[in-house]
């Protein structure tokens, strides 16, 4: 289950980290120190920490027989809550002054594309945690046949 946590915090909060936002045009060298890299609010973080737990928690109560599309879609239902505090703070970090207002359009652009494919998203990484949980374990090999001591003289 703790791979699911992590996959969905990471389908939720990857792409904020990794692309969001786009840098604006590099300014003009004037002797002022480079911009620092885009680093998310505390607040969404959190948010976004919240959001994960909910998913894989819920994702992992789903029962075997439950088809992935349903899971999914219970999970995310079931955490309404959690996604729409993530929503509130991703925004409030995007419109917020730290943030640059030249990569807030594709910022946003990205999380809402995240959050539309989340449900695909969750739904293989079910199919795929099922199908490894489903595959055997490889056969432990055959213990050595030990030799028989021979009877004392």
């Amino acid at each position: 289950m703790s791979k699911v946590l992590i996959v969905a915090a990471m389908l939720v909060t990857g792409p904020v980290f990794a692309q969001t936002p786009a840098a604006p045009p590099p300014a003009p060298q004037t002797g002022s120190a480079p911009a620092q890299p885009m680093t998310p609010s505390p607040e969404f973080m959190t948010a976004a920490q919240a959001f994960g737990q909910c998913l894989g928690g819920k994702i992992g109560a789903s029962p075997a027989t439950v088809a992935p599309e349903a899971a999914s879609r219970q999970a995310l239902a079931g955490c309404a809550t959690q996604k729409a505090t993530l929503q509130t703070t991703f925004e409030t970090w995007v419109a917020g002054p730290t943030f640059p207002p030249a990569g807030r359009t594709e910022a946003r652009a990205q999380f809402k594309a995240q959050m539309d494919g989340l449900e695909t998203q969750i739904a293989s990484q079910i199919r795929e945690t099922r199908a490894q949980s489903a595959t055997p374990a490889p056969a432990a090999p055959a213990p050595a046949a030990t030799p028989t001591p021979a009877p004392a003289r």
